[in-house]
């Protein structure tokens, strides 16, 4: 990515903020697409992240179990 340890570092380390384009870079070099979520639905992605195959999940707004 023509980065140097230290800068990756210093990002890391919450010591240096990287412009868009970088954290673009950041994301497709780990195999990765950074997305937006409404900082109201994180823990509703945080918890659907977490589901498994075996895990129940309850039904859609409006739906019936």
């Amino acid at each position: 990515m023509g980065k140097t340890q230290t800068y990756v570092a210093r990002v890391e380390g919450e010591k240096r903020t990287p412009r868009w384009d970088t954290v673009l870079e950041f994301a497709r070099a780990l195999e990765m697409e950074p997305s937006f979520v409404p900082r109201e639905s994180i823990p509703a992605v945080q918890a659907a992240l977490r589901l498994t195959a075996s895990d129940e999940v309850p039904p859609l707004a409006g739906e019936t179990w």
